[in-house]
This record gives structure tokens, sequence and C-alpha cells, in this order.
């Protein structure tokens, strides 16, 4: 009998963006900088929505920018509309090895997180973007 996996895609990429912006503040346009989901503990797989907050810094990523990604674009593509290169998260997927979660965060605490396979777009999400 053939083994079924449980897909717990949307649940892991909210608790990325939710540990990202906790573990990596949210002006650091680094793309160096890496965050890891945790795994074990009281918020492994806990989504907590982060507060926005009134900021005078211009946004990294717009609801604009975020709208104009279409599934299968390219990073590149992608930072050429956003601006900005995004931070790569330490997120994996097991299975699927060619697979990179790449986020972006407004100084306001509003961001956005894309995942691209094999070099292209294929999932994204936003929250708070304006």
């Amino acid at each position: 009998m053939k083994q079924m996996r449980v897909f717990h895609g949307s649940w892991t990429v909210i608790s990325v963006i939710a540990a990202s912006v906790a573990l990596t503040g949210c002006n650091n346009r680094s793309p160096v900088n890496q965050v890891e989901t945790p795994t074990s503990g009281q918020d492994a797989g806990t989504f907590k929505p982060t507060k926005i907050v009134q900021t005078d810094k211009p946004p990294v990523v717009t609801l604009d920018e975020y709208n104009k990604l279409k599934t299968g674009l390219s990073y590149n593509a992608a930072v050429k509309i956003i601006g900005a290169p995004g931070r790569k998260s330490l997120r994996r997927w097991p299975d699927a090895p060619h697979k990179v979660m790449y986020l972006w965060n407004n100084a306001d605490n509003s961001n956005m997180y894309a995942v691209f396979d094999h070099g292209k777009l294929t999932e994204k999400t936003q929250f708070g973007l304006s």
C-alpha cells in the first residue's frame, strides 16, 4: 500500500513568517540573513500575527508589487519588481530540496513571503501590505 504524506504547507509557511518577524526584525534588507522555523517548544506551529505600526520609513514591498508577482515568475524578476532582494529562509522541503522561500519585511511589520521551485514562483502570501 502506498504511503500518503500529510501536507502541512500552509501552517508551516505561516509559522515561518511569524518566526521571521520575531527572529530577524523588520528592516534588515540583507539577502544573507536567514530565519529558522520553530519546530519544538511553545511556539512551534503557532501563528501569532504581528501588529502593524505607523512608521515614516518607506516600505520594502507594497501590495501593488505583491500583486504583480505571478506564478512562474523567476526570483530575479521578482527582485526587480519589488526593488530589493528577499531574505532566504532556512525552511527546507525534504522531498523538494530545490524549493526556496524568501521573505520581505517592512518597518511597520507588514511582510510577504514567496516560494520558488526550480527558480520559479509557486506560492506567495502577505500580511498587512498596503
